[in-house]
């Protein structure tokens, strides 16, 4: 799968502390592996509850508190955001989407 990344997403994974970026990296690497009938099936990918203008997915695991929001277009994959898990769930609720 090919990655891009949105600027704002460049700038969230340099401003991570070192173990941070380490665990982001991983993630990135674990999805540039996927190939792209994969993805949409992968158990740490989820799309939004809420319609969107475009459909957003997040990555994200357990051992991780923080989230990948992606667009996900044939094979391509492009990074929107890097956000902390706590965060998230408190726009989403904050939108009513959870």
């Amino acid at each position: 799968m090919d990655l891009l990344f949105e600027r704002r997403a460049e700038i969230a994974l340099r401003s991570l502390r070192g173990t941070d970026q380490k665990q982001v990296q991983r993630a990135l690497l674990e999805l540039k592996a996927l190939s792209p009938k994969e993805i949409f099936r992968h158990h740490k990918i989820h799309k939004f509850a809420a319609p969107l203008s475009e459909p957003l997915y997040v990555y994200g695991s357990v051992d991780i508190r923080l989230r990948l929001i992606l667009k996900i277009s044939e094979a391509i994959c492009q990074v929107v955001d890097i956000v902390d898990h706590d965060r998230l769930d408190r726009l989403l609720q904050d939108r009513g989407q959870r």
